[in-house]
């Protein structure tokens, strides 16, 4: 290797400071543990796997956010509920995403998220019983915009979600297996590839 000059650049002690693979790390847990609690995952668009939640969806409705915020409110502020509870729900609601942010793809995942959903749930059924209790007439518009959510949910569900989903589910493997089974014996070989998913 005689002859040749110096090859590449030497990182400096500033370089490797804030560009190394713990820095990497730390970047992408954090960015996954707080993308647990960031709207788009929560109310707007939900898991991005779509074996995991329907398109443009979600993990609750996005009515149930001012009822999050509500409950969040009343428990943490109001003097209803004893400190040791509070701290309780507080630690559950800061410890349950890091099953998922440990992971490569933990960020907004639902099926890794499952331990945030029981405080959650309490926090929003908090807001809506409180904000119903306060008028007469909330508690049938609280139940209309429920049932409008849920009339969407199941259109988008029955309607669109099988055709936006079809290729994460593998459509159309199971006709072609067995095509290939039941024809196999009119050629020489069946090739089943990976080219464009796993099968």
């Amino acid at each position: 290797r005689e002859g040749f000059g110096k090859i590449g650049l030497t990182p400096s002690f500033v370089d490797r400071f804030f560009h190394n693979k713990v820095e990497s790390w730390m970047d992408r847990l954090t960015d996954n543990y707080v993308n647990n609690f960031s709207a788009d995952f929560l109310f707007v668009n939900g898991d991005r796997n779509l074996r995991h939640s329907p398109k443009d969806i979600g993990q609750f409705y996005k009515i149930e956010a001012l009822f999050l915020i509500v409950g969040l409110v009343l428990f943490f502020l109001q003097r209803n509920f004893d400190a040791r509870v509070k701290l309780f729900l507080l630690l559950w609601i800061l410890a349950a995403p890091l099953p998922a942010a440990l992971t490569q793809d933990g960020a907004g995942h639902a099926t890794r998220g499952l331990f945030l959903l029981p405080p959650l749930l309490f926090l929003i059924a908090l807001g809506v019983s409180r904000i119903v209790e306060s008028r007469k007439l909330v508690g049938p518009v609280v139940l209309g915009l429920y049932l409008v959510s849920f009339v969407f949910y199941t259109h988008n569900y029955w309607v669109h979600y099988p055709w936006d989903s079809e290729r994460a589910w593998h459509a159309g493997y199971e006709d072609a297996i067995k095509s290939a089974v039941s024809g196999g014996g009119e050629y020489d070989k069946v090739v089943i590839t990976q080219a464009a998913e796993p099968p």
